[in-house]
Parts: C-alpha cells; sequence; structure tokens
C-alpha cells in the first residue's frame, strides 16, 4: 500500500516543485498496445499487451519533448522437469520521447522510468507433500526506447518501437501501438 501511495503521490509533488511542467502537459491521446517481450534469463519470450496515455510537451519551451504514460502484463507459463513454473509482470511506466521531426512519419527516442511488479511460481507435481515456492516482488526500473509514429488518418497514428528495460525483469520488447489522439 505505501508503493501505490509513493506511486500517486509522486506525480502531484513533481507538479509541485516544476510548475512549468503542468502547464505544458496536456492529455493528446490513449491506446492500446501489444508487445514481443524478450526477457533476460530462463524465461522464454512471451507476448504482451498494456495501455498506453500520450501528453503534450514537457516543457514549452521544447515543443518535442513529449511525456507518456503506459501499464503493461506479460506472463509465461511452462512445465519442465515434472514441475509447472508460472511468471508475470505488470509494469507502470512514465516516459519522455524526442521527436525528432513533426507532421507525417516521426522518428523518436526516449528513456523513463517504471515500476514493474513481478510474481513467480514453482510447482512440483510429481512428488507428493513437496512445498511449491512463489515469490512476489516490486522493482524501480530504467529503460530506454526508439521507434517511430506513423500516422493512419485523422486521429489516429500506430506506434512501432523497441524498447530496453532494466530493475526487476530486465527486457527487450518489440511493442506495437494503436493511439487515438484527441488533439
Amino acid at each position: 500500500m505505501k508503493k501505490l501511495t509513493l506511486l500517486l503521490v509522486l506525480p502531484c509533488f513533481c507538479l509541485m516543485l516544476f510548475p512549468s511542467i503542468s502547464g505544458a502537459i496536456g492529455f493528446d491521446g490513449f491506446g492500446a498496445k501489444v508487445a514481443f517481450i524478450m526477457p533476460k534469463g530462463p524465461i522464454d519470450n512471451a507476448i504482451g499487451f498494456g495501455a498506453v496515455a500520450t501528453f503534450g510537451s514537457i516543457f514549452s519551451q521544447i515543443a518535442a519533448l513529449k511525456a507518456e504514460a503506459s501499464a503493461d502484463y506479460w506472463g509465461k507459463s511452462y512445465d519442465s522437469f515434472g514441475s509447472t513454473i508460472k511468471f508475470t509482470s505488470v509494469g507502470v511506466n512514465g516516459t519522455a520521447k524526442y521527436y525528432f521531426t513533426s507532421g507525417g512519419i516521426t522518428p523518436f527516442a526516449g528513456a523513463g522510468l517504471g515500476i514493474t511488479f513481478s510474481k513467480s511460481s514453482f510447482e512440483v507435481k510429481e512428488i507428493p507433500g513437496f512445498n511449491n515456492a512463489s515469490n512476489t516482488s516490486t522493482d524501480l526500473g530504467f529503460h530506454l526506447c526508439g521507434g517511430v509514429d506513423i500516422p493512419i488518418g485523422t486521429g489516429t497514428k500506430i506506434t512501432a518501437e523497441g524498447r530496453y528495460t532494466t530493475g526487476g525483469d530486465d527486457t527487450f520488447q518489440i511493442i506495437g501501438a494503436f493511439v487515438v489522439k484527441l488533439k
């Protein structure tokens, strides 16, 4: 509960410290995304899903630097040597993206912070009475991304993005998103 409170209070605190940010940022659009997840370690590749919200410029003086928030989910379950291994991950991310051009196909690069809530469990089916194990963790992470926004009509765009995430579950992701723009 403390971590959730921190997650809600931290953005408000930042807006109080840097009031010029609140004047520039405005809700710009929302959408859904799907990702091909390639985790570091023994977990196999997976498909993830999420939601994205786009915002306006972070600073009014730098119109090309924009904010984005997203929530992601992915999981993997597999059997190995008579046991079942399950892993799930939920991430909440804030990203600053710099757009190199305006209008048309727009390439970008970005970075951000995220909080990852993950759970892993290990269940042995073959040995009666064996204690099964599970582990939950909450981790703060950092991510780098790059990609391109492609307009597909009035008020809509698709995004193709590559993202490397550290903290909790280190992954490389290939993301496709569909965003409805409100402005």
